[in-house]
């Protein structure tokens, strides 16, 4: 299956209509469009929109369907760093928020055959950003996590929830 939409560096405030084609073969199986109106725009601390996928947290907020972009792979890593691969037990491996082991497994979310939009668990996705930022794995990407990511993530999320809408990730 193929998705592509490429946004390349947004500025906040702006909208961005995210377009899609699910296709199998030569066929298209079903076209998505999501006006987003930008509220952070993240890929400036990633590898950068020329070296990895789009992606983009977005909820209904005050009627706008609002986002954020994302680099996927630079987003990723910071959950995939040291669960999987570094071999922690298993019963502390099955103990992490699901967004974690979704991550790692590339299952639910981060399934790019199940399709470009995922509606994620709120209340796991804030116990991820905290497993991640209190980690004791430490990355030389720790520094972006905190900084930047953490805290539009989890302001986002929370601005999400009292608005009694759900969270979505667009890949």
């Amino acid at each position: 299956m193929d998705y592509s939409s490429k946004a390349f560096y947004l500025q906040e405030g702006e909208y961005f209509e995210y377009r899609t084609q699910i296709r199998q073969a030569d066929r298209v199986l079903k076209e998505l469009r999501l006006p987003l109106k930008i509220v952070a725009d993240l890929t400036e601390y990633s590898l950068g929109p020329y070296y990895e996928d789009d992606m983009y947290i977005w909820g209904e907020i005050g009627g706008e369907k609002l986002a954020i972009h994302l680099g996927e792979s630079s987003f990723s890593g910071f959950f995939d760093y040291c669960w999987h691969y570094e071999g922690i037990p298993e019963e502390e491996y099955l103990q992490l928020p699901e967004f974690i082991r979704q991550s790692n497994e590339m299952t639910g979310w981060s399934d790019f055959a199940t399709g470009p939009n995922h509606i994620i668990d709120i209340n796991d996705f804030l116990k991820s950003l905290e497993v991640v930022k209190n980690s004791p794995c430490g990355s030389s990407n720790d520094y972006e996590f905190t900084r930047f990511y953490y805290p539009v993530l989890k302001s986002f999320a929370e601005t999400v929830i009292a608005e009694k809408s759900a969270l979505n990730i667009l890949l």
